[in-house]
């Protein structure tokens, strides 16, 4: 979990940059290309929302796929379109195998920005922006999701373990314990990010991720499934895009 969202560092690549891949439009000229060893890059053919040459300065996923970021000069972080899939051994454009037939995303140039698409589920204690409406600005104290993420507020209880205090765990108490909430809590918690139209607001002081209150988690804000792509799900009703597997099993919940 900690490895969802990291900084660069060569052991954690997945994809190999030495060699590289570079992709080409339907006239076959070359729209994107990724290379580098040390110090890997995207450089793009074609005016964008990016400079011609990116490193790469985050990684996102460590076991089965893997994406890639850079960090701009005003803070935004960028995600790559292209990612490498390490079961297929192969360079893919997941946004276009995911999206409907001319999305922005899909495109090689235009990249998803991290902190509104991708941060609410891959990074920890993440801070709204100062400046009203940017979630494109949001701020984390490290990347990857941290312990907290699904436990809760955990200083109270790290304090207390540093003073030798005893710790008899109840129902809602932090951090959480799954084994003694009933699953419709269990449930509400994974959900969290583990739910296709899940939707998460700030909490009054610009909190995304976390809650100062007792209860840590929001109860379901969500959007109306009509709203989603026909390629969001399979022809039998499972969600097709990521690993929103909450939304199947809630409805099952008596």
């Amino acid at each position: 979990m900690k490895r969802m969202f990291q900084a660069y560092a060569k052991q954690s690549l997945l994809a190999d940059f030495k060699t590289g891949v570079e992709f080409h439009d339907d006239s076959g000229q070359w729209t994107v290309h990724a290379g580098g060893d040390e110090e890997p890059y995207f450089e793009f053919a074609g005016k964008g929302k990016l400079p011609r040459r990116c490193p790469v300065n985050y990684v996102i996923g460590s076991k089965w796929q893997q994406a890639y970021a850079t960090r701009l000069d005003d803070g935004r972080i960028q995600v790559f379109p292209l990612q490498y899939n390490r079961l297929a051994g192969r360079w893919l454009n997941y946004w276009k195998e995911i999206d409907p037939p001319g999305s922005e995303r899909a495109e090689p140039f235009p990249a998803t920005n991290y902190q509104s698409n991708c941060a609410i589920c891959h990074t920890s204690q993440l801070q709204a922006a100062d400046v009203p409406n940017r979630f494109d600005l949001t701020r984390f104290r490290e990347p990857g999701i941290g312990c907290e993420m699904c436990h809760g507020p955990s200083l109270t209880h790290v304090e207390e373990r540093q003073r030798g205090a005893s710790f008899a765990p109840m129902p809602f108490a932090l951090p959480i314990r799954f084994s003694k909430v009933d699953h419709r809590t269990g449930t509400k918690i994974c959900s969290q990010c583990h739910r296709q139209s899940s939707l998460r607001e700030a909490w009054p002081s610009g909190e995304m991720t976390f809650n100062p209150a007792e209860v840590f988690f929001s109860d379901f804000k969500s959007r109306f499934y009509k709203e989603f792509s026909r390629r969001a799900f399979y022809k039998d009703g499972r969600f097709r895009e990521t690993t929103f597997t909450s939304g199947i099993h809630w409805f099952a919940l008596p």
